[in-house]
């Protein structure tokens, strides 16, 4: 598991760069970006690719899997061991690219992800849990179709992709998730209570961090569009 992160994590640098280079030589309004936002375009290409991506394995996995936590991970299949393993690569590199940028919220939420994915590929009982919440990323592509058609000067319907991006947001992550995510913390703090067991405390301490990302954006969301009508 901890190759698959190792490689999971090189292959969004890969990715990174291999979208600097592309649009470099074909976008001319790229050319034009400042660095920072060249940086951030390639950072959303690569986050972009496995929002699109994971959702899909995530609904194998299910389907595989169920939703039942097994003794060993050697029982999962192998799509639920990648959809973890995998998310784990990803979110190390997204921890060191948003620190990078000086984006402090997006660490935090990075950081988060990283240890919740890292124990959740080692630890059985979590894993499933864990690979359900990955299902918070439907809500991600438009938010990043949104920045792509507003740098690249292609602000068409605009409107109609910020309302997709809020709607999925607030229903997958807070109308759908936030009330499974309580249980799950609740959970979380018994098993650690009986346990005292240091995995069970970080994923109990990410998750109060997450859910309190979640609604301080859904908050955030809600008020934009409050603003506009």
């Amino acid at each position: 598991m901890f190759r698959v992160i190792i490689q999971s994590a090189a292959l969004c640098f890969i990715i990174q760069i291999l979208s600097y280079e592309f649009l470099w030589r074909y976008s001319v309004n790229y050319r034009y970006f400042s660095v920072v936002d060249k940086f951030r375009c390639d950072n959303r290409i690569v986050a972009l690719i496995h929002s699109l991506i994971i959702p899909i394995l995530v609904v194998n996995a299910v389907y595989i899997d169920g939703v039942n936590a097994k003794d060993s991970m050697d029982e999962y299949s192998y799509i639920t061991k990648l959809c973890v393993s995998g998310s784990a690569g990803y979110f190390l590199w997204d921890m060191i690219v948003c620190f990078f940028d000086n984006n402090m919220p997006y660490t935090i939420h990075a950081v988060c992800c990283f240890l919740i994915y890292l124990i959740a590929a080692v630890n059985p009982e979590v894993t499933m849990h864990a690979c359900m919440f990955l299902l918070y990323e439907l809500s991600t592509p438009f938010g990043h179709i949104r920045w792509f058609l507003l740098k690249f000067f292609y602000p068409y319907n605009i409107e109609n992709i910020e309302l997709m991006f809020g709607c999925t947001f607030i229903f997958v992550r807070i109308i759908v998730g936030l009330p499974i995510q309580l249980i799950l913390m609740y959970n979380l703090y018994y098993k650690f209570i009986e346990n005292y067991n240091i995995f069970f405390l970080l994923l109990l301490l990410g998750n109060i961090s997450l859910a309190s990302l979640n609604t301080f954006w859904c908050k955030m969301i809600i008020k934009k569009f409050y603003l506009i009508e």
